[in-house]
């Protein structure tokens, strides 16, 4: 079944609609959202599975086939529920004051936001010196030697810090944007 008539199905017989959408992308889901919630419960990827095919439901009126396919389609909201749901059960997401970072631009594509919002998340699972170090340099644009005055080490430290850990972040989000 094309895209196209995927999408009329949903108009004509939305129950029908998602049943195949869901035995269509279901592995392809259940392999996004696992990923993105690695170290959480099975019933947490299980719910956000449920959520992208609902929310998809939802937004099917809204598919644009001109920008994309149904596929990849999918495959934003998959990450962006599971990024959605990694930071609501996360409580180190909330020691960063990156919150309003996350989505700084408005032009930016969905995929970009989400890119921008899975680095963000990376950065908080950086060990804590690390990360202030990260977030004061990047974030704040503090100069090396202030950095190495608030954090009490020196200014060699600071750069090697910030360059491991831009090294480690860079290996990590490899394959996105």
């Amino acid at each position: 079944m094309s895209d196209a008539e995927l999408l009329q199905l949903y108009a004509d017989d939305p129950k029908r609609a998602v049943g195949i959408t869901a035995q269509q992308y279901s592995a392809y889901v259940y392999a996004i959202v696992r990923d993105k919630l690695s170290g959480y419960s099975e019933e947490d990827v299980e719910e956000t599975v449920n959520d992208v095919f609902i929310r998809f439901w939802h937004d099917s009126g809204k598919v644009d086939l001109k920008r994309g396919s149904i596929k990849a389609y999918i495959c934003v909201l998959a990450k962006s529920l599971a990024l959605n749901r990694r930071e609501k059960l996360s409580h180190r997401s909330a020691e960063l004051p990156l919150d309003e970072a996350a989505d700084v631009a408005d032009n930016d594509t969905p995929e970009r936001k989400l890119a921008r919002r899975e680095l963000l998340y990376k950065v908080s699972r950086l060990n804590d010196t690390d990360r202030k170090a990260v977030v004061m340099r990047y974030y704040y644009a503090m100069p090396h030697a202030e950095i190495a005055a608030q954090l009490g080490i020196s200014e060699t430290a600071v750069r090697k810090r910030i360059s491991r850990a831009l090294k480690k972040l860079g290996e990590e989000m490899e394959g996105w944007l």
